[in-house]
């Protein structure tokens, strides 16, 4: 017997071998033009019409000569000095609800805008 024949098993297993070498090459040839050149979703989905017709609301900021206080909070660890204020020219960052030991930005916003109110008389 010659080495052409008898061999039936171990071409068997040489064409299984060559069919999973082949599946592997047309795997990994899948995942990476997939993920280089597919398709993919958008992460964010489209603006609905209405996000598109509408714009922003513009802050046109402070009129000249008038104070707006806004929110700025310092890292100093004092939240009753975390809004500053402006007419355009000069600067404040007032001392607000200094009797209070514990303050929010809400409660600090509420006293700004009464603070604004003072500057503006």
């Amino acid at each position: 017997m010659g080495q052409g024949s008898g061999g039936g098993i171990g071409g068997f297993f040489q064409g299984i071998i060559a069919l999973v070498v082949l599946g592997g090459v047309i795997f990994v040839m899948n995942f990476l033009f997939s993920g280089m050149g597919g398709y993919r979703e958008p992460l964010d989905p489209p603006p609905t019409d209405n996000e598109i017709l509408e714009p922003e609301p513009v802050d046109p900021g402070p009129v000249a000569g008038s104070w707006s206080c806004y929110w700025d909070p310092t890292m100093n660890e004092d939240w009753h000095d975390d809004v500053a204020c402006t007419d355009g020219v000069d600067y404040d960052r007032p001392i607000l609800l200094a009797d209070q030991s514990f303050v929010t930005q809400d409660d600090m916003m509420r006293a700004a805008a009464s603070y604004e109110a003072q500057l503006n008389q």
